[in-house]
């Protein structure tokens, strides 16, 4: 089929557009069933001619061969009438061949559509492939970013509770003093209680020393106002002096009750909320610890110190206490010490 242009599958650049592709096509479509309806009044013309005149066509493997039927047309066929039915056979063929190269042309043009279809996938994918790459190095820095800022978060959540703490260091908490006991006036009550519970003390001016007392507003443990029942509000006090409080905290000794206008009271110093947390965390520690035979003490603020085979750590995180101590010997005790 001498002017027509097929689509080369290997040159993309001489692809068209997928509406090109479908104008080219529906119009390979209609040259194909035009062709088809043309082949077949060709075919029905020559059925006539050639039971007309008793010449029929066979073809074999390698030749083709004319024939003349004597039954059907018994008079002498002339040389015309013989090249009339060769040439129709001829016509017959180029629109045979005809119809093949369109049929051919149509299913290239398929193949080229699902050829540029493929391709455009592939560019897409390609772009996909990129814009998850450069979202992946976005991630990758950002997690950078979140990583340093949880650190520094961190960083500025221990400055802030170490420095509450500081602010904190001259008060101290008094525990175990009953409601009612001190009257309506508890600064004045203190320092008669202090008066009377470290005689020792005498070198400090505890009406000077003492800058403020007062309840708690409220107790984890039983009732918030005076007359209640359970374990009575805590009193916190702050003083003047550092030297005087430590004093106070030393002679008093955290775990042991002094005594005094008809009580017995624990002095414990003040911490902020999230320190007090820690201490008592790690406070849980301690009794399963000695039940491993380590040496278990809690220091100030919130430091875990342990003694084992003639070795000292130090923990300040609760998980890495109880990592430390999985890996001891012995049995493990869910003991509490307050």
């Amino acid at each position: 089929m001498q002017g027509d242009t097929f689509f080369s599958l290997s040159d993309h650049s001489s692809w068209s557009s997928n509406e090109q592709l479908d104008l080219e096509a529906d119009k390979t479509s209609s040259e194909l069933d035009s062709e088809v309806s043309s082949l077949a009044l060709g075919r029905e013309s020559h059925e006539s001619s050639k039971n007309a005149t008793g010449l029929q066509w066979e073809y074999s493997k390698d030749d083709l061969t004319l024939y003349y039927n004597v039954e059907k047309q018994p008079n002498p066929v002339s040389l015309e009438t013989i090249y009339q039915s060769i040439m129709e056979h001829r016509e017959e063929s180029k629109s045979e061949s005809r119809r093949t190269q369109l049929a051919c042309r149509k299913m290239q043009i398929q193949i080229c559509r699902v050829a540029k279809t493929c391709s455009e996938f592939t560019t897409r994918m390609e772009e996909v492939e990129t814009h998850i790459s450069h979202l992946e190095d976005e991630a990758g820095s950002h997690q950078v970013t979140r990583e340093a800022m949880e650190k520094q978060l961190e960083d500025t959540q221990w400055k802030l509770t170490d420095l509450e703490d500081r602010l904190r260091r001259n008060n101290l908490r008094v525990l175990g003093v009953p409601e009612g006991l001190k009257g309506s006036d508890t600064y004045s009550f203190m320092i008669a209680l202090f008066k009377e519970a470290f005689p020792d003390l005498h070198q400090w001016d505890w009406d000077r020393e003492i800058q403020r007392a007062h309840r708690f507003p409220f107790s984890k443990v039983g009732s918030n106002s005076e007359g209640g029942s359970g374990r009575p509000r805590a009193i916190l006090i702050s003083l003047l002096n550092y030297q005087a409080r430590q004093a106070i905290y030393d002679r008093a000794r955290p775990n042991s009750r002094s005594k005094a206008k008809g009580c017995k009271f624990f002095v414990r110093p003040d911490f902020c909320h999230s320190t007090v947390e820690k201490r008592w965390r790690l406070r849980q520690l301690i009794q399963p610890l000695q039940n491993k035979g380590a040496q278990a003490f809690l220091l100030n603020p919130a430091k875990l110190k342990v003694l084992m085979d003639n070795r000292t750590q130090y923990f300040t995180s609760e998980v890495k206490a109880r990592a430390f101590m999985g890996g001891l010997s012995g049995p493990v005790s869910q003991g509490r010490v307050l």
